[in-house]
């Protein structure tokens, strides 16, 4: 310890005695002096009256200032629990609030769920769709080498008939036989158009060639003209273009074979295909062809 705090000890030490020692020394002077004065238990017992007089008082004054401060510190209780029962309300009011938003954002959170699920469906289908359209236009060069090959061996094979006197069904068309392999080996993109072709002679109504595909591909109207022109020179077809609308096409003449047999040539096709995104394709547009034609 240091030497300050001992000197204090110390000192506070002597004090202590030295105050006791002063009391006891007033107390014996005290006693001294008035035992000597006559009456002196009545003064006292006068006194000690007077003092209980006096503090009782002072206990009356008392009791009404501490009952006045506990009404004032009830009555700040009663506030403080108002305002906790207010605070009470407004939490359980903010709980009921998350508890809402909590709900709202899974139900967010849900809609986007299905909304992303239909975006990923529609990019599989996209998807699909593209690859279906790279693998048909890397197919339409040989398609048209195939087709020319087809019709020059049928034109050579038709002539060789002629010479040997086998008759035709209809004046400029080819036997069945050879117009069933050509309708057979054609593109699925061609069978559409020999179907298109048979609606449109059906109801005597316009072949619109660029509204011919569902997606409205007016690209492809140049391929089917194409086609139509093979058929044409061939004698399976008489179709006439529109001058003021070269997409738009009347259909004068159609080969019998092809105006009966071409939705079954598109079914039994639609039969032997394997993959089932295909198929559902190619039904999605017979119907829209059908629809062009009700």
């Amino acid at each position: 310890m240091s030497t300050e705090f001992v000197a204090y000890e110390r000192l506070r030490l002597h004090f202590i005695y030295c105050g006791i020692l002063a009391v006891l020394v007033i107390i014996n002077l005290s006693v001294l002096y008035w035992m000597g004065v006559p009456d002196f238990t009545t003064y006292l017992t006068n006194v000690a009256t007077i003092t209980s007089l006096m503090l009782g008082l002072v206990a009356i004054i008392y009791s009404f200032v501490a009952n006045s401060g506990l009404a004032q510190s009830l009555g700040s209780l009663g506030a403080i629990s108002r305002e906790i029962q207010h605070s009470k309300e407004i939490m359980r009011a903010l709980v009921s609030s998350g508890e809402a938003q909590a709900k709202s954002m899974e139900d967010e959170q849900e809609r986007l769920r299905v909304v992303s699920g239909e975006i990923s469906d529609n990019l599989t289908r996209i998807k699909d769709q593209h690859e279906s359209i790279r693998d048909l236009l890397g197919q339409i060069p040989d398609r048209f080498n195939a087709l020319d090959d087809s019709l020059k061996a049928m034109a050579t094979q038709a002539d060789n008939l002629s010479q040997n006197g086998v008759e035709r069904e209809e004046e400029g068309t080819f036997n069945t036989t050879f117009v069933q392999n050509f309708l057979e080996d054609s593109s699925p993109a061609g069978m559409m158009l020999c179907f298109a072709a048979s609606r449109a002679e059906e109801r005597g109504k316009d072949l619109d060639l660029a509204s011919l595909r569902p997606e409205g591909l007016a690209s492809w109207a140049d391929y089917f003209r194409g086609y139509l022109v093979s058929m044409g020179a061939a004698g399976l077809v008489d179709a006439r273009t529109r001058k003021e609308n070269n997409t738009i096409v009347t259909i004068k003449y159609l080969h019998p074979y092809i105006r009966e047999n071409a939705r079954k040539a598109l079914l039994d096709a639609m039969a032997k295909e394997t993959k089932s995104s295909t198929v559902e394709r190619r039904k999605k547009w017979m119907e829209h062809i059908d629809s062009l034609f009700e």
